[in-house]
């Protein structure tokens, strides 16, 4: 089978390490790959490619012309995936396209020109791909309520893998010595308005007057000068005891997983969540909203789930653990079951799976 794959987000997060993980894992399968994007760009990950040169501007008119070439000369290939939606609204070749959330259209993110042209864009990827990849059920179903007329015998749900295996971990860090925290509750994420956190930061001013030398760390890109969580923070009398990391290495944040007491994921939406597999995996138990993506992932784990608008629900669950390291270690061998379920190997044969099913 001979497939092209769309690797302009290669070097980013999200859908790049979307994209790293297929071309890992289709490499290890009897799949002739090649590979579009910037060919500097994918040659700092995978080198002896077979590259198809093409910018990565993306959503651009340079886009437009740029993946329609690619396609153009490449017409003997199968099938080509699209790691996201923004591509040529022509296509000369049949193509897979995975939908990864709708989190733009619901929460409004961006002007509203933006918004009409990106779902103008989504909907000619959706209505025209062979097949349509989402990582989710949950996404499955907000991408058929925003267009119910798609046949939804194409649309094919492969959960993302729990575990990332182009990740090694050389070293861990000392990141309590390092930052001075004997004791913290960690959140991982960005800072849009969707990840919630200001509810973590209400819930810990809760926690702080009992648990004396606990911290609350937050890994988080920032895209705003001054946001919610910013005005949160000024507001409490524990902010001495809250530290705010916009990025850190991959060895730094792995550690920030492996010794925190627990990690909270407070979204109030999400396409998949790999925050609590991450943070399971690198043996510390996770606690998440109770919203329809959580609940179809863990689908048997009354008591990890809290209420993402309602900081005092947040802070009762937090605080059982806290007293209960015997609970906590129940709770996360639990969890652990789940990282096999969403095998790394299952998400390459699924998406195969897609390819052949396509080409039926």
């Amino acid at each position: 089978m001979k497939v092209l794959l769309d690797g302009r987000n290669v070097s980013r997060t999200g859908i790049g390490s979307y994209t790293r993980m297929l071309i890992y894992g289709l490499l290890s399968k009897n799949v002739t790959l090649r590979v579009m994007g910037d060919p500097k760009e994918i040659n700092e990950f995978y080198q002896n490619l077979n590259v198809v040169s093409v910018s990565n501007s993306i959503y651009s008119l340079k886009e437009q012309i740029h993946t329609l070439l690619a396609e153009l000369k490449n017409q003997d290939v199968d099938i080509v995936h699209y790691t996201n939606y923004n591509k040529s609204l022509v296509s000369k070749l049949p193509y897979v396209v995975t939908i990864h959330d709708l989190i733009q259209f619901k929460f409004n993110y961006g002007s509203k020109l933006k918004r009409e042209i990106a779902k103008f864009v989504l909907e000619n990827s959706v209505v025209n791909a062979r097949s349509v990849i989402c990582v989710s059920n949950s996404t499955k179903k907000d991408l058929l309520a925003m267009f119910p007329y798609i046949d939804d015998r194409k649309i094919h749900v492969v959960y993302n893998p729990a575990y990332n295996p182009t990740l090694k971990v050389n070293k861990y860090i000392d990141v309590k010595g390092k930052y001075g925290i004997p004791s913290y509750i960690l959140c991982v994420g960005n800072r849009k308005p969707h990840k919630n956190l200001d509810v973590v930061v209400k819930s810990f001013n809760v926690l702080a007057e009992e648990f004396k030398n606990l911290f609350l760390v937050i890994v988080a890109k920032r895209f705003e000068i001054k946001d919610k969580l910013d005005i949160e923070i000024e507001k409490s009398k524990y902010k001495d005891r809250i530290l705010v990391l916009d990025g850190v290495i991959y060895e730094e944040l792995v550690s920030f997983y492996k010794y925190a007491e627990v990690t909270i994921l407070p979204s109030l939406y999400e396409g998949f969540g790999l925050v609590p597999f991450e943070s399971v995996s690198f043996g510390t138990l996770a606690i998440v909203s109770d919203i329809p993506i959580m609940r179809e992932l863990f689908f048997e784990e009354d008591e990890i789930f809290f209420n993402p608008n309602d900081f005092l629900d947040l802070a009762q669950k937090v605080r059982i653990l806290l007293l209960d390291p015997n609970k906590r270690s129940i709770l996360l061998d639990k969890l652990k079951r789940y990282i096999e379920i969403y095998s790394f190997e299952r998400f390459i044969e699924d998406t195969i799976n897609v390819y052949r099913w396509c080409l039926i």
